[in-house]
């Protein structure tokens, strides 16, 4: 992917240290304004906070270098790529996120798409997997995409994109993105089709339900928390459970058999 940056207002509220970024990571910015609104506010030293990059339904804005730490989210500072997205609030609810006319101002949905768009080329760039891994850990135990509630007390315990954040639209999106597939080329969600047994589903429908299956099965093989395995194999996965009596059964085997060979003798 190419860099979506559109423009570039650097920061001085910034700060070297060293960076181990393991996520992408999205914030509100809990104020009405523009990209080039919070941009500014971001770059007055007074302000003492900033983020990687800003977006708003028509600008995606460089404002603290990707090598450098902003002041997004205490000790996540350092540990993600921070994106804002400029004029918006986690008290939104979904159908506000999507929203599709401009009468407020802005055009949330597209300003989500560009946002998608960042978050596909900054997973590219840092080879980190594109989907939300904000699912109980806290901070989450893998890499991926999260919001700042997602980093609890550790980065600044704020509650922000919110409950009602788009997650599976963001994720949707960017995964186009770095296909290499234009969001508008994806089929809609609400398009339907006949699935295996001749039933009308929307594509949406499908999606869900699949993204239920893979979890379950996720579950079974690696434990409720995702491959830290069940209590009842000895904190093992099923597949390291296996492996395990494997080897139990292979060492009996030889020792039956060295007792046989005994004996005979």
């Amino acid at each position: 992917m190419d860099d979506p940056t559109t423009r570039v207002q650097v920061s001085p509220n910034k700060h070297s240290g060293g960076r181990n970024v393991t996520w992408v990571a999205i914030h509100t910015q809990e104020g009405r304004g523009t990209a080039a609104s919070l941009t500014n506010y971001l770059c007055n030293p007074n302000s003492q906070v900033s983020y990687n990059a800003v977006v708003d339904d028509a600008e995606t804005v460089l404002v603290v270098p990707w090598e450098l730490n902003p002041w997004s989210a205490s000790n996540a500072n350092s540990r993600a790529d921070h994106v804002c997205l400029a004029g918006t609030f986690a008290s939104w609810s979904r159908g506000k996120w999507l929203e599709t006319n401009d009468s407020d101002g802005v055009d949330e949905d597209l300003m989500l798409t560009r946002a998608a768009e960042l978050v596909a080329w900054r997973c590219l760039e840092r080879d980190i997997p594109i989907e939300y891994v904000g699912d109980g850990s806290v901070p989450p135990d893998r890499p991926g995409v999260c919001g700042h509630a997602d980093f609890g007390q550790w980065g600044g315990g704020h509650t922000d994109p919110g409950p009602n954040f788009p997650w599976d639209e963001l994720i949707r999106r960017a995964q186009n993105f770095a296909a290499g597939i234009g969001d508008s080329e994806m089929p809609a969600l609400e398009e339907t089709f006949k699935n295996y047994k001749g039933e009308t589903v929307t594509l949406g429908t499908a999606v869900f339900f699949l993204d239920q299956y893979v979890n379950e099965i996720r579950e079974q093989l690696g434990g409720p928390t995702p491959f830290k395995g069940w209590k009842q194999l000895g904190d093992k996965t099923v597949v390291d459970s296996l492996a395990d009596a494997h080897r139990k059964i292979d060492a009996l085997t030889d020792l039956i058999g060295k007792l046989v060979a005994a004996k005979g003798q």
